[in-house]
């Protein structure tokens, strides 16, 4: 609804908004219908489920796989395009780390050691571990990098852009094959928001800009399958790379396997286009950037106590029925922990403020 209200409004003064914004359109169509799982009746067929029938079918059995490696190569030839465009700035360390991250990610993703070695779960485990390895160092060289940069905006868009990344390599490793394509077309979602919001830099203001990648942050997250019963939420990626359950490990992932795109949206690329397209190009301080996470955190608590609030006073009047009150306490729950994961992560952002 928001992209079309903006082609609309701005279409005719900002000609060159049309085609992302109508990309966006399209792409959010696909992604509203990609993956239904936790909201579908039981015989509706969404596009996940289409995609894995029919690469599971006779001589196809290997073209899931195929389009899974299609997907990790795209990821990583953005990413040397990224490097290529600002080569004066960053080193090549990163992308070399994050092409041996995806050929882990994709040779345990494909298994494609089954077809060498006959008892291979210990191959696995082995690749499981060394992939989660090489995705820290590849994060640990991100914030080494950044304190190498000079400019405050470069400094947050460099490790806004790593860390999302960073989330999307996770996510690929953890998540079912059949969904590094909605991974990718979320990543292109990012870019085309991020070409609109440059275009109406003088037109739109930073809560707007805000509210905007909040509700998209909602909606991608419907979008992976959930819902907000944990039934329908896949906790097996959790366990990824363990022998044992391990609360420590399980929890975190967790917490990243459903929030990749509220944190890609969200948190990221909030922060990333509040500071670059409203504070001034150079000589930003600390102070700004503090005023900046003030207000995300002001602007989201408000979103998200105004829900809290609606679902609290719901609960008050059906406290009698439990069906009703079933339905929503987990609703209430679930607004509280998002509330406290917004706040936590926009605090974080304090800390670059201390360190440089």
């Amino acid at each position: 609804m928001f992209y079309s209200l903006i082609l609309v409004q701005y279409g005719k003064t900002h000609p060159q908004i049309a085609l992302p914004t109508t990309i966006l359109l399209i792409a959010t169509l696909v992604v509203s219908c990609y993956n239904m799982a936790g909201m579908r009746h039981v015989d509706t067929v969404d596009i996940a489920t289409m995609i894995e029938n029919y690469f599971h079918q006779g001589e196809l059995g290997r073209g899931l796989d195929i389009t899974f490696i299609i997907c990790t190569i795209s990821l990583l030839v953005f990413d040397i395009v990224y490097f290529y465009t600002h080569r004066s700035t960053y080193s090549v360390i990163h992308p070399l780390l994050l092409s041996i991250t995806l050929a882990l990610i994709a040779f345990y993703q494909t298994k494609l050691i089954t077809t060498l070695v006959p008892d291979d779960s210990l191959v696995l485990l082995f690749t499981a571990r060394i992939a989660y390895v090489s995705l820290l160092a590849q994060i640990a060289y991100t914030f080494i990098e950044a304190r190498r940069v000079k400019e405050w905006q470069d400094v947050i868009k460099l490790v806004t852009y790593r860390l999302a990344i960073s989330l999307i390599c996770l996510n690929l490793f953890v998540m079912k094959r059949h969904q590094a394509p909605l991974l990718i077309i979320m990543g292109i979602q990012a870019l085309l928001l991020r070409s609109v919001f440059s275009s109406l830099r003088n037109v739109l203001n930073s809560t707007t800009m805000m509210m905007v990648c909040h509700i998209a942050s909602m909606c991608v997250y419907y979008s992976f399958g959930n819902s907000i019963s944990l039934a329908s939420v896949d906790f097996s990626g959790s366990f990824v790379g363990l022998t044992d359950y391990n609360q420590w490990i399980v929890g975190p992932v967790t917490m990243l396997l459903w929030r990749v795109g509220p944190y890609l949206f969200d948190y990221l690329l909030s922060v990333s286009f509040i500071v670059d397209f409203t504070l001034p190009k150079k000589e930003v301080t600390s102070t700004q950037i503090k005023s900046v996470v003030q207000q995300m955190v002001v602007t989201y608590a408000t979103l998200q106590f105004q829900t809290q609030a609606v679902y609290s006073t719901v609960m008050i009047f059906v406290r009698g029925h439990r069906n009703l009150y079933t339905t929503f306490a987990p609703k209430l729950i679930f607004t509280c922990a998002w509330t406290i994961n917004v706040i936590v992560a926009s605090l974080l952002w304090l800390l670059p403020t201390a360190w440089w």
